[in-house]
This record gives C-alpha cells, structure tokens and sequence, in this order.
C-alpha cells in the first residue's frame, strides 16, 4: 500500500478515524465509512494482500523447488565421494545438506499449493566434474547455492509490499543461503587466509 495512512482507534469506543490515501480510496472504493471500516478490519487481521503476478510466482518458486531437490541429489552424492583422514566429518555435514534441501523443498512445494499450483516434478540441474577432491566439491556447492540465491531474491523482489508471509519466507531463505554460502566459503580458504574466496575468483 502506498501512500499515508492515518488510523486512530479510540480506546474508550469502537470509533476508528481514518485518513486515506486518494489511490485507496479509489482503487477500493471507499464511499462511505462502512467500506473503509471493512478495509481496516482486513489490514488488521493481515487479509490485505496486493495484487501480484501469481503466475511468475509460481514459476520461481517451482524453479526454487528444483533447485532445492537437486541440491538433496547433488549433497547426497557427493558424500559417497568423500575419502581419507577427514572423511567422517566431512560425510556427515554433507549429508545434513542434504536434509536441509530436502526440507527447503518441501517448504517451497507447500507454498506453491498454498497458492493453487501445481509443483513440478523435474529437478534442477547437476553440476558434476567428476573429481574427487573435497576443495572441488566445495566450489561446485558454492556455484549451486549462489543460482539458488539469485532465484530466492527474485522470488523476494515479486513478493515485496504484496504478501508479507511470502516475502518473509524469501527473506529468511534468502539469510540462511548467505550464511551457508558463507561458511563453503569459509571452507575453501586455507589456514591464515581471511579474504573471502569468492572475491579472488576471476
């Protein structure tokens, strides 16, 4: 909603004053005080939703979800591959990954349901070089979650000033992408170096 909105509830009755802006007033035709008292009980409640393209919702957050369910494949994988002195560690937080994609995925498919739509069943794609190094499995992780980054801040930007529980959902994916990509990154530096390694790549 844009533009001021003034609104005074009166502690001691029922009254409630409202100033509108000239667009609500007209978008929602507020012609009397029972129209605009209508519209101030569904901002209340949280019913006040603005208009958005649905259909480009939809398809990130499907493009989300096979993102996320490529991520649960790709995790899993790589912690077959895992060998040497440091194998366990590295196994087990491999794996929990995995789990928290699979979770991440489940989340986004109930959002597309939420709003009518159908979740896809494709999976997004599987970068795989084929070698075995554990500095290599960690630089392919952090391509994946920087293009899963990028789709939850354009899933963000659609949602902004329309729905506030999708666009809190983006913005706490988006959070828990950057720390995550983070700590990948904090992975592949070597012992002393404190530049982060994102920023030495070409």
């Amino acid at each position: 909603m844009k533009g001021p909105l003034t609104l005074i509830l009166s502690p001691c009755t029922s009254h409630v004053a409202v100033t509108w802006p000239m667009q609500i007033v007209n978008e929602y035709h507020i012609t009397d005080g029972v129209n605009g008292i209508n519209l101030v009980r569904r901002i209340l409640k949280g019913g006040f939703v603005a208009e958005f393209d649905k259909d480009r919702v939809v398809a990130v957050l499907n493009q989300i979800l096979e993102m996320e369910l490529a991520g649960v494949v790709r995790y899993t994988h790589y912690s077959f591959l895992v060998f040497g002195f440091g194998r366990i560690p590295i196994v087990s937080w491999l794996r929990d990954q995995a789990n928290e994609s699979l979770i991440h995925a489940q989340q986004v498919g109930e959002w597309i349901t939420h709003l009518g739509a159908y979740p896809s069943l494709e999976i997004g794609p599987l970068l795989d070089t084929h070698k075995f190094d554990i500095g290599d499995i960690l630089r392919e992780s952090l391509k994946a979650e920087g293009a899963a980054l990028e789709l939850y801040r354009k899933l963000l930007d659609l949602a902004r000033d329309s729905s506030v529980p999708l666009e809190e959902f983006a913005r706490q994916m988006i959070s828990l992408e950057e720390l995550h990509a983070g700590e990948v990154d904090k992975m592949l530096r070597k012992p002393g170096q404190l530049a982060a390694f994102a920023s030495r790549q070409p």
